[in-house]
């Protein structure tokens, strides 16, 4: 059972233990997925919708999915020393994103930290911008999908990619700004129309 990015490892153990007849099931809360596509997609249209009704949580909800993307890049170059994560940030969300990964690698921000931080930073934006929205920060580069290693890593960790034979229950808040709603939906569909049995259950 795991909850969020918990939940992303609660799918990811499902699939690699499928075969082991120990293994009973996965119980995954909000699940982690689909990270590009919530970025791209469903993040601006959710956070402009938003600001509408309340700039400040917009600006929250901006400041933790950029986090997010940082803490991406540390884990990547965690493992390919190369990479180069300053390729896919704008140079001012760069600045800020290093701060996930400090000085040396092990002494980064920790999730609230990196979130005030970015937090501030969208609002220094905004005031010299008066006219921008929230979405309008310069944050990730336009192609930063197109970039060969994200791609790899995005399509390496998506969860539920293959056929399941054991029990998988999924539970989604409707009004999760971090991993939404539909975002979830459309991976349990997937998940059972590739023939997991029994059919993952989502409330």
């Amino acid at each position: 059972i795991g909850q969020s990015q918990g939940g992303h490892a609660s799918l990811g153990v499902a699939q690699f233990a499928n075969n082991d007849e120990n293994y009973k099931g996965a119980v995954a809360t909000a699940p982690a997925s689909s990270l590009g596509y919530i970025i791209t997609e469903v993040a601006p249209q959710a956070i402009s919708g938003i600001e509408m009704q309340n700039r400040n949580y917009a600006i929250r909800v901006y400041s933790e999915l950029l986090s997010y993307a940082a803490y991406v890049g540390v884990g990547i170059k965690a493992y390919m020393p190369s990479f180069n994560y300053n390729e896919i940030f704008h140079s001012q969300a760069y600045n800020v994103a290093l701060s996930a990964e400090g000085t040396n690698g092990d002494n980064g921000l920790c999730l609230d930290d990196m979130i005030a931080n970015y937090y501030t930073d969208i609002q220094s934006y905004l005031a010299q911008n008066p006219s921008a929205k929230v979405i309008d920060y310069p944050a990730l580069t336009d192609d930063f999908l197109e970039n060969e290693t994200i791609a790899e890593f995005l399509a390496s960790s998506q969860p539920g990619t293959v056929k399941l034979d054991k029990p998988v229950y999924v539970v989604q808040g409707t009004l999760d700004a971090a991993v939404p709603y539909q975002v979830t939906q459309a991976l349990v569909n997937g998940m059972n129309q590739r023939g997991t049995t029994p059919q993952v259950q989502l409330d």
